[in-house]
């Protein structure tokens, strides 16, 4: 059965299969039609040389395929800005295909933007030797050992600002992994209902993404920024709501003008299994409808989400 229905996969998910978002994608990407056949051609030798891709939800591929365009960033190999991965979803009990962004993609937009001149990260692995000093002159010290393949311990991200200004992320592995472990694809990884995931593939790149996804949050917000935003928000689809955000949402929640049975409905919802994107709903939904909360702790909650 299984062969049968990898055979046809193949089949059906060809280029005429993505004409249908053709036109929708140039108009969101300002792209050319061309440019729309190299990203499907590129997705197409993705799906057809990763067994566990092209298996996965068929409808996926073509959100996927539009989340390009929603981000600016290409499939194409020799850039390495993106990705098709499979992830489980936990709701529906099925893979789907999703475009995700490489810490690579990310800076590229980060810069793109204008907000900064430069930013990168670097693994730290033990036996490297690796200070942070804190205070009103702020340093990393960071000689790493030559050839040292050992284990990750830390990570952290320098972005240079306009003004020449220099600013630093620094995370533990714990805390990379504590976000890890709200991933759905880490869960299913562990639970062993599927045979891998970008956390055990790529930890290094897990890694470094996660702190450019960390430091961005304390940036300076300018230049255009939305295709940036874009693509946190596709990247963090694959994520539990951590606790904090949960609580907050409770708070506004408590301090809402929604009618009680819409409050009843949301508050069902407050668990430890709200997916990020749901709670991203909920907060979008919650912020309009305030009584007392002033909007400098708006601003907040919205900067540690």
């Amino acid at each position: 059965k299984q062969n049968t229905h990898m055979e046809n996969t193949q089949i059906t998910i060809n280029q005429n299969y993505f004409q249908p978002i053709a036109e929708k994608f140039t108009k969101a990407s300002g792209l050319k039609r061309e440019d729309f056949e190299k990203e499907v051609s590129f997705a197409l030798q993705l799906i057809n040389n990763n067994k566990r891709l092209a298996e996965c939800d068929q409808t996926s591929f073509l959100k996927a395929i539009m989340n390009i365009a929603n981000i600016g960033l290409t499939l194409n190999p020799v850039s390495k800005y993106a990705y098709l991965v499979p992830r489980y979803n936990s709701s529906k009990r099925i893979n789907e295909a999703c475009l995700e962004p490489s810490y690579i993609g990310l800076v590229k937009l980060l810069t793109d933007s204008g907000s900064v001149k430069s930013i990168t990260s670097t693994l730290v692995r033990e036996g490297d030797e690796f200070s942070v000093v804190m205070g009103l002159n702020p340093d990393i010290i960071h000689k790493p050992k030559f050839g040292n393949n050992a284990e990750i311990i830390a990570v952290y991200a320098v972005a240079t600002l306009n003004d020449n200004s220099k600013q630093f992320e620094v995370m533990t592995a714990q805390e990379v992994h504590d976000i890890r472990s709200r991933s759905e694809s880490w869960k299913a990884f562990e639970a062993k209902k599927i045979p891998s995931c970008v956390w055990s593939t790529d930890e290094g790149e897990m890694f470094r993404k996660t702190v450019i996804k960390r430091i961005y949050k304390y940036l300076p917000k300018s230049g255009n920024l939305a295709k940036l935003e874009n693509a946190i928000q596709i990247d963090n689809s694959d994520f539990m709501a951590d606790e904090w955000f949960i609580i907050q949402l409770g708070e506004m929640l408590h301090n809402s003008t929604l009618s009680h049975e819409e409050k009843q409905l949301i508050e069902i919802e407050l668990t430890p299994n709200l997916t990020y994107i749901r709670a991203k709903q909920i907060f979008d939904r919650l912020k309009t409808s305030q009584l007392l909360l002033p909007k400098e702790e708006l601003k907040e909650i919205q900067s540690k989400k």
